[in-house]
């Protein structure tokens, strides 16, 4: 059966053809039907087809949005969580796959060499990552000339450091005092310099902690704080801003990117990042609800995307996260909130940790930590999976929503990597909510417009402790 599953409307079918063929003859196992539209006997074969296969290509063209099949095997793939590659025949790209990376082939002209790099990816585990010897042997005239990302050398490292904060008071007056010990250490008030330097530590500490203990930003929950977090700070583990509950991730540097996942997550590179805090679980309906009261927020967009209604006036999915808002609508509730969207950095260290793994619990991926693998489907309470939470207790990175954060979507610093949504046109999502395996990791990132307001799209807040 087939690894690769095509979908068209028939009156593509002469390109679809070409590009089967082509498929065919470098090594992939791929399958397109060169049915009828009005056929009968097709449906139990289609269907079959599309469940067994791995990566599901989809030609978008005017006729191929009309045509009944090719919407029913997009909702399929959809609802069976296949990796699509959509691929732009005529036409504009649709709503359904917007953030997902088009490959364009107006014209007739086949993929460039990017596509097939990446369905060789998926569908075809034996083929070299970079994909050249597959590259070298494809007809010339059939491919748009295109430049391969040049790939990080893996002995350099890269390190970027995000708003680092200055050396505090305490450093200053303990170095101070310290000097003046050594230089009077025969002194006899020796033990009197002692005790007022340790008097002025203890006074510049209070001061510059003072602020994040005045009610009611931070308010103090009692909970079972985890140990395995060093902090040099004696700042919570856990706070609650109104009724969202947060945690704390420590300053310092942690491991991200991929050299194993998409092209736009490379070069792995080391970011050094402050203290900040970050929700434990996605925003709610209900906490969501809070600002729509207050007039501040919009009520989530009520979408009918593949038969889902928005359960948001619901009260038996209060504690599902909220989906159907935008960018802004997102920005403007955490503000509301006295906090704001996390950076693509903060995002991913809250969910990977310090030491670059691929999954927020480590490097298996299983149905205990997830509901990739479970059958569930669809969105879930928040922290239902509590296997599924990262080293600093942070829930639903993997699974549930993909969520907005404060960047543009662009390539990292270092990279060559090419995407016509890069630039300040589109903006970073995280997280790979249901849409696929593929999507599991936490170095996973893709772009949307900032007016989407899809079922499929959440987000949570953050504030940085040193500003």
């Amino acid at each position: 059966m087939g690894q690769i599953f095509i979908s068209y409307s028939h009156k593509d079918k002469t390109y679809v053809y070409k590009l089967h063929q082509t498929l065919l003859k470098h090594g992939f196992d791929a399958w397109a039907d060169d049915r009828q539209d009005d056929g009968v006997s097709w449906p139990n074969e289609i269907e079959a087809r599309l469940k067994e296969c791995d990566a599901f290509i989809l030609v978008m063209s005017p006729a191929a949005k009309v045509s009944t099949w090719v919407q029913n095997e997009l909702r399929l793939a959809i609802e069976s969580h296949k990796t699509i590659f959509p691929l732009r025949f005529d036409g504009d790209v649709w709503l359904d796959v917007f953030r997902l990376h088009s490959f364009d082939i107006r014209g007739g002209m086949l993929p460039d060499t990017n596509f097939y790099a990446r369905l060789a990816e998926i569908s075809h585990p034996g083929m070299p990552r970079d994909s050249s010897s597959f590259v070298s042997s494809l007809d010339a005239d059939a491919l748009r000339p295109i430049t391969l990302p040049t790939a990080a050398p893996k002995t350099t490292s890269h390190t970027i450091v995000e708003n680092r904060p200055a050396e505090s008071p305490t450093k200053t007056v303990t170095k101070r005092v310290l000097d003046e010990v050594n230089q009077h250490h025969q002194h006899r008030h020796l033990i009197t310099i002692n005790l007022l330097g340790l008097v002025v530590m203890i006074f510049a500490t209070m001061m510059v902690l003072k602020p994040f203990f005045t009610p009611p930003t931070l308010i103090s929950t009692p909970t079972n704080k985890p140990t395995s977090i060093p902090s040099a700070t004696s700042l919570p583990r856990e706070i609650m801003q109104g009724s969202a509950k947060m945690v704390l991730v420590p300053a310092g540097p942690f491991i991200m990117g991929s050299n194993k996942g998409g092209w736009n997550e490379e070069p792995v590179r080391t970011v050094d990042l402050p203290t900040f805090y970050i929700d434990a679980y996605e925003v709610t309906n209900l906490l969501y609800k809070a600002c729509v009261t207050t007039q501040t927020c919009q009520p989530p967009m009520e979408l009918s995307i593949l038969g889902y209604t928005n359960p948001y006036d619901n009260a038996e999915y209060n504690q599902y996260p909220v989906v159907s808002v935008d960018w802004e609508m997102a920005k403007t509730y955490c503000e509301w909130r006295g906090a704001r969207l996390p950076s693509e950095a903060e995002w991913e260290k809250a969910a990977r940790g310090t030491d670059g793994r691929t999954y927020p619990w480590g490097e298996k991926l299983d149905n205990i930590y997830t509901e990739y693998l479970s059958g569930d489907g669809g969105n879930l309470p928040v922290g239902a999976y509590e296997k599924g939470k990262s080293p600093y207790n942070v829930y639903d990175t993997v699974g549930n929503v993909e969520e907005w954060v404060a960047d543009w979507y662009d390539r990292y610093p270092g990279s060559s990597a090419k995407d016509a949504n890069f630039g300040q046109t589109h903006r970073a999502l995280r997280g790979g909510g249901v849409t696929g395996i593929h999507a599991a990791p936490v170095s996973f990132r893709f772009g949307g417009i900032p007016s989407y307001a899809g079922s499929d799209v959440g987000f949570r807040c953050a504030f940085s402790v040193f500003s």
